[in-house]
């Protein structure tokens, strides 16, 4: 527009809005010359309207803020027209004495309190005053207690726009414009902001930004704006932006049950790189009732211009406030690296967010305090970049129903909870109970995740720093899988069911139970899952740490379950890197006067069903090791080894290209007395099926009972070596494989702890613990149906055993030295040693040996089941006694062919 003409409004029409009344009054054709079909009164700033033509009109705007009050048309009934039809245009400019401006548009409601609806245009410009050059700019805020609808044929062409059913106070407007706070809700509302299909926002200035405020909202227009997004659903808000980042608060939740629902085009162009920031918000509070914010569509922001530019981001938050790319302590920017701990949670009305048949060209951070689902279940979804997902008690992504889901970065999947570290909580607090999170390619669906993978369902215990105490943290299920659809994912990849402790200060502290729980990869219902790099399965548990020197009580802790598994017929995973999966239990540290704190591992069940495949292009490390907790004011903790194995009983193929370890072994707790031990099971075995293993297999079940190691006197730990096999059975009608490429090591050796020393007075000194090695008699406490022992058998019927170089069968039990006496006292006596089953060759497995057919071939082959007793202590000066050595007695090592055919070179 001419400068000239806006000159003569402003002559025409003062800055007040009496004169722009009095200017109109005498237009009969008013109402149908207007662009927005209200009256207007301008009650701070300076602003002046302009009628350009029919349907159009321009607000010049003469001061840096202006608020607008605008009273509806009606149609004589009390119902508000349309605030602007379908065709009208509203411009907004500057005016001489300004280069930019904002704008508070209040729309007041009609009679029967209609909805404001905009189905025309409205502009938001700035014109250089020596140029006359246009160009997008300004700010628009409209508010409408009522709720507003954007209609299918509305579009805005702005700088900056909010739209809000909330009621802004001018004071927060005004500080807003200058970068401050705008604070939305001096009153309740539960009206609505709906943005129809067909709807287009346009922001194109560099750094723009557009934000919806309101009980509920609704997006399925277009929004293409050059800097960022924020769609904020509650009845009192706060938003700040500076330089593309929102800070978001909602002081005040909303009623509505879905309070964000987008299944438009919401996007805008690329980030020219640092600190031109493009991100995306959407969140919601509840209030009283739980609530759910639903997603589909196209979101994100167009390609980058060049590599190494953050194609922008996605941040979705339910019940959670926002401070840039920060939620509940975690960045987006920090991808797998990030660490949500903050316990912010607004509330505990549940919250959860739905994703489903989309395509996102940026990066997703989702978190809300229950459940967070991104799928793809009637469409294809996409996502170019990475995608964080924090649900506290659910997290879940899948492909199913024959869909295609392809992401091009990093997986974070998270249900991992944490305890409140503080002073004065209350109970529970500090307790920490992980929920659910997977991958699933389920029900025929394809997921495809380019980058690397991080499933994680952990808890991490919190503190009362004033109490000194520890809370409990029981990790919840994680999983990746394909159930009946196939899963492929490109980088490493981390299943984490951990318990832990956040122990954040030294001294006294009370211990809590530790309780890890499950993680798995598993393909089942003819599902395929590929994995290309490196696994990690994670189930175990380490308890809090006290003050040695204290009087701290003990923390227990318990392995959970790590699964590596294929079920049902067809169901295949092939693993592409390492493999290391752990179950195993560290009990935290103590000084109390009683038992040290119990450390007992979980299972680790690498399994095939039916006809099934698991296929390991290298190595597979298994642990489920146990280490009982230290106490230096008594008894050291109990130790108890877990299960470790690789089993195939009915049918199916385990390959593992490179090497192959498992060990369930257990440790006793030092103390004033050693903590007993016992091994657990480790090993691979086939009933019906085939077990490749390319390269060495180590196995081992071994205890150590603690040691003596603080006070005076106490004796050593007892060690119960636990029960380590090669085995193939076979039945009477089908055979089970097991071929080792390389060595073969199998031990269930036991080592009793070392005694405690004398005090030169009158505590003697202790007595070293008793080892014995695992015997075939004695049932095993990992599986009390399993005999302990140290086994490399093949079946007589069936039973296919092969190690191509040298095996070496041992299982020994070694006494724990006695202490060494004090001044002018003897030494501690040694502990016993007791050897255990050593076995190799064929055995009556899986049958009565009618058939015959078995096969047990080694390249070389040794057996060792000894019985060495432990040393006496020294006395404690010249002269003085020596502790008598401990009993030393084997058990049997057994080189058996009670069927089929052994050929081997006994060594």
């Amino acid at each position: 527009m001419a400068r000239l003409n806006q000159n003569r409004s402003k002559l025409l029409l003062g800055c007040g809005s009496a004169a722009l009344a009095i200017g109109l009054a005498a237009a009969p054709d008013r109402a149908e010359a207007q662009a927005f079909q209200a009256t207007e009164n301008v009650v701070s700033g300076s602003a002046g309207r302009i009628i350009t033509g029919t349907g159009t009109e321009t607000i010049v705007v003469d001061s840096p803020t202006a608020v607008i009050e605008w009273s509806p048309d009606e149609d004589g009934l009390g119902n508000a027209l349309d605030f602007l039809p379908t065709g009208n245009t509203a411009t907004f400019e500057n005016g001489e004495v300004v280069t930019d401006f904002a704008v508070l548009n209040i729309v007041l409601p009609a009679a029967n309190g209609n909805v404001t609806v905009f189905d025309g245009t409205v502009i938001s410009q700035l014109i250089d005053p020596q140029t006359g050059g246009v160009s997008p700019g300004g700010t628009l805020v409209f508010y409408s207690p009522s709720g507003i609808i954007v209609g299918s044929n509305a579009v805005f062409d702005v700088g900056n726009l909010v739209l809000t059913t909330l009621e802004p106070s001018v004071s927060s407007f005004e500080a807003f414009a200058a970068g401050g706070t705008l604070n939305l809700g001096v009153s309740l509302s539960t009206a609505n902001v709906i943005i129809s299909p067909g709807a287009q926002i346009i922001a194109s200035a560099e750094n723009s930004y557009f934000a919806v405020a309101s009980a509920e909202i609704q997006m399925f227009g277009t929004s293409l704006v050059n800097g960022s997004q924020a769609y904020v659903a509650g009845q009192v808000v706060n938003l700040t932006v500076s330089n593309g980042l929102f800070d978001i608060e909602i002081p005040v939740g909303t009623d509505s049950l879905t309070p964000v629902v987008m299944g438009g085009d919401v996007g805008g162009p690329s980030s020219t790189g640092l600190g031109d920031n493009h991100l995306i918000y959407a969140v919601a509070r509840a209030n009283a009732d739980p609530i759910s914010m639903l997603f589909s569509g196209n979101l994100g922001f167009a390609p980058a211009a060049s590599a190494g530019i953050v194609n922008g981001e996605i941040i979705l938050a339910a019940n959670y406030n926002v401070s840039g790319r920060t939620v509940d302590g975690g960045s987006i920017d920090e991808g797998l690296n990030a660490l949500f701990d903050a316990n912010s949670a607004l509330t505990e009305v549940a919250g959860s967010i739905f994703i489903e048949d989309f395509a996102s060209t940026s990066s997703i951070l989702a978190i809300a305090n229950e459940e967070v689902q991104v799928t793809a279940v009637n469409g294809p979804s996409f996502i170019d970049g990475n995608l964080l997902m924090v649900g506290r008690n659910f997290s879940e992504l899948t492909a199913s129903n024959g869909q295609i889901f392809d992401i091009t970065g990093d997986v974070y999947v998270s249900a991992d909870a944490y305890g409140t570290i503080g002073f004065d909580l209350n109970t529970g607090e500090t307790d920490a109970f992980a929920g659910t999170a997977f991958i699933d390619g389920f029900g025929g669906g394809t997921l495809n995740i380019a980058g690397a993978a991080t499933v994680s369902a952990s808890a991490v215990a919190g503190s009362d720093l004033g109490l000194r105490s520890s809370g409990i943290a029981n990790g919840g299920s994680a999983s990746v899988a394909s159930t009946g659809g196939a899963l492929t994912i490109g980088g490493v990849v981390e299943v984490l069911a951990i318990a832990s402790e956040a122990q954040v200060a030294s001294g006294y502290f009370s211990g809590g139970t530790f309780t890890a729980g499950t993680a798995q990869v598993f393909a089942s219902q003819g599902g395929q899952v590929i994995l290309q790099d490196d696994v990690f399965v994670n189930a175990n548990a380490r308890g809090t740490d006290g003050d040695q020197l204290s009087g701290s009580t003990a923390s227990t802790a318990f392995g959970g379950f790590a699964g590596i598994q294929a079920l049902g017929s067809g169901s295949n995973v092939e693993l592409g890197g390492d493999v290391f999966a752990d179950v195993s239990a560290i009990a935290g540290s103590s000084s109390e006067l009683v038992q040290g704190g119990l450390a007992d591992a979980g299972e680790i069940s690498v399994f095939v069903d039916a006809d099934g495949g698991i296929e390991m292009l290298n190595s597979l490390i298994l642990r489920a090791e146990a280490f009982g907790g230290l106490n230096s004011g008594g008894q050291g903790g109990e130790a108890l080894g877990g299960l470790a194995r690789v089993f195939v009983p009915n049918g199916g193929t385990v390959n593992i290209g490179g090497e192959f370890e498992a060990s369930a072994s257990a440790f006793g707790g030092e103390g004033i007395g050693g903590g007993n031990a016992f091994g657990g099971q480790a090993g691979a075995r086939t009933t019906v099926g085939t077990i490749d293993i390319g390269g060495t297999a180590i196995v081992n079940a071994q205890a150590d009972g603690g040691d003596a190691s603080f006070g005076f006197g106490g004796a050593g730990g007892d060690a119960l070596g636990g029960s380590s096999f090669l085995q193939a059975d076979g039945t009477l009608t089908a055979s089970g494989t097991l071929n080792v490429g390389g060595f073969a090591f199998v031990g269930s050796t036991a080592r009793g702890g070392i005694g405690g020393i004398g005090d030169g007075g009158t505590i003697l000194a202790g007595r070293g613990g008793d080892g014995t090695g695992g015997q075939i008699g004695t049932p095993n406490q990992a599986d009390p149906n399993f005999g302990s022992g140290a086994f490399i058998l093949g079946g007589g019927d069936n039973g296919n055993i092969s190690i191509g170089l040298l095996a070496d069968v041992f299982n020994f039990g070694i006494g724990g030295d006695g202490g060494n006496g004090g001044l002018g006292q003897a030494g501690g006596d040694g502990g016993n040693g007791v050897g255990g089953t050593a076995q190799a060759g064929q055995a009556l497995l899986g049958g009565d040996g009618s058939v015959g057919a078995g096969t047990a071939s080694f390249g070389e082959l040794r057996i060792f089941a000894n019985g060495v007793g432990g040393n006496g202590g020294f006395g404690g000066s010249a002269g003085d006694v020596q502790g008598n050595g401990g009993d030393g007695s084997g058990f049997g090592a057994f080189f058996t062919t009670r069927a089929g055919t052994v050929i081997a070179d006994l060594v």
